[in-house]
C-alpha cells in the first residue's frame, strides 16, 4: 500500500472540494432564491490613465478589466467567444446634477424613465443641428471568455463612437450571418491597443482590436452545443448591462475611431 504524505492528501482534498456539485435544492438556499433578474451582466473595459481601478491599484493603464467581477485580465490578447450582439439606449443625467440614468431601452426600441416610450419617436434619439442626441446608442457584444475559470456572459458595449474600432469585427459577425452559422462556432482574440488623441497632443487612449482566434477553425461540436445553451439561457431574458457614470464620463469625451 502506497502512503500519501500530508502535502499530496490536502491537494487531493482541494481538488475535491473544488469539483464538488450542488444539487437544486442546496443551490437555492446557498443564494437566498437569487435569479438571473437579481443580477446585471458584468463589463469588459479598457482601463485609461483616470480609472477608478487604476487608482486603487487593480490594474495599470491598457489591461482588460472585467467591471463587476473586478477581475484583472492584463495586456496579453485573451480569447472570447461571442454569444449574441445587441443594442440599447442610454439617456443620462448629467454628472454635475448627481448622475444616473433618467431613461433607458433593454433592446434599443421601448424606453423605460423619463420621457420613455417609442425611441424611433422620440426626439432625443436624434441629432438637432450640431447638437449631440440627448440619449446615447449602445452597441452590446454579450461573450464568454474560452478557457477561463470565468465561465459567465460578459458585456462588451459602449456607444458607437466609442466602438468605432469594432467595425472589422462587425464584419466578421456578419459573415457567420449570412451563411447561416452561429456566432459561437469560432472563437476570436481581443486586445487594447494605444492610440494617440489627435484632439491633444501628448494625450493617449486606449480601444479593443479583435482578431479571429483558434487559427480561425471551428470549434468541436461540444464546445459549440455547450455555447448554444448559454446563448439560449442569455437571450430568453432581459439584457441588463452593468453601466456606470463613469462610463457616462466617456462617453461624452469619446473619439470616433
Amino acid at each position: 500500500m502506497v502512503k500519501q504524505n500530508k502535502k499530496e492528501m490536502a491537494v487531493k482534498s482541494t481538488q475535491e472540494i473544488a469539483t464538488m456539485k450542488m444539487t437544486p435544492a442546496e443551490m437555492q438556499k446557498m443564494s437566498g432564491e437569487l435569479t438571473n433578474e437579481d443580477f446585471k451582466i458584468p463589463r469588459l473595459v479598457v482601463l485609461e490613465a483616470l480609472s477608478p481601478e487604476v487608482a486603487d491599484g487593480l490594474g495599470k493603464t491598457g489591461d482588460l478589466f472585467v467591471k463587476g467581477l473586478n477581475i484583472n485580465l492584463g495586456k496579453n490578447p485573451v480569447e472570447i467567444i461571442v454569444l449574441l450582439r445587441s443594442k440599447s439606449r442610454i439617456r443620462w443625467i448629467d454628472l454635475d446634477k448627481g448622475g444616473g440614468i433618467q431613461c433607458q431601452s433593454l433592446n434599443g426600441k421601448d424606453g423605460i424613465g423619463e420621457p420613455g416610450g417609442d425611441c424611433y419617436k422620440c426626439q432625443l434619439q436624434a441629432w438637432q443641428g450640431t447638437t449631440q442626441p440627448e440619449c446615447d446608442l449602445y452597441e452590446n457584444f454579450i461573450i464568454v471568455l474560452r478557457k477561463s475559470e470565468v465561465t459567465i456572459p460578459i458585456a462588451i458595449s459602449g456607444s458607437k463612437a466609442r466602438l468605432g474600432g469594432l467595425r472589422d469585427f462587425n464584419t466578421m459577425l456578419e459573415l457567420h450571418r449570412y451563411q447561416q452559422r452561429p456566432f459561437f462556432d469560432k472563437s476570436y482574440l481581443i486586445k487594447s491597443v494605444e492610440k494617440q488623441n489627435p484632439n491633444i497632443k501628448g494625450s493617449k487612449y486606449h480601444v479593443f482590436q479583435i482578431v479571429p482566434g483558434n487559427d480561425n477553425k471551428f470549434l468541436s461540436k461540444d464546445e459549440v452545443e455547450k455555447y448554444y445553451q448559454m446563448f439560449k439561457a442569455v437571450s430568453s431574458r432581459d439584457i441588463v448591462i452593468d453601466q456606470d457614470d463613469e462610463q457616462q464620463k466617456k462617453e461624452k469625451n469619446s473619439i470616433n475611431i
